[in-house]
C-alpha cells in the first residue's frame, strides 16, 4: 500500500481524476454510507457532494493520504480523523 500526502486547502479543488476515484471509493460503500448520513442518498453519491466532504476536511496545513495498491484507490480519510473509507471491494482483503 502507498500513502502520499495531497495537501488541502479550504477554497482549492481536488484534481478532477482523484475526484472521479473518491467517488467511486465512497459509492463502493454503500452500507457505511447509509449508516454515516454524509450523503441524502448513498444509491447515488455524486462528485459535487464528494468534494464538499472534502472541503470540510480541508484546514490549512492539513494533509490527508489517499491509499493506493497499485494504480488503484483503496483508502481515503473520512473528515474526521482516524476514521478511513475502504471500499466494500477491499475489506477484509490484504488490498
Amino acid at each position: 500500500m502507498i500513502l502520499t500526502a495531497l495537501p488541502l486547502a479550504a477554497g482549492h479543488d481536488i484534481p478532477g481524476p482523484l475526484l472521479t476515484e473518491l467517488t467511486a471509493l465512497y459509492a463502493s460503500n454503500r452500507e457505511f454510507q447509509a449508516l454515516s448520513g454524509d450523503f441524502p442518498d448513498p444509491h447515488d453519491i455524486r462528485p459535487e457532494q464528494v468534494a464538499a466532504l472534502a472541503e470540510q476536511a480541508a484546514t490549512e496545513g492539513a494533509e490527508v493520504l489517499p491509499a493506493r495498491s497499485g494504480e488503484r484507490l483503496v483508502g481515503w480519510p473520512s473528515p474526521w480523523p482516524g476514521t478511513p473509507t475502504p471500499p466494500t471491494r477491499t475489506r477484509g482483503s490484504d488490498c
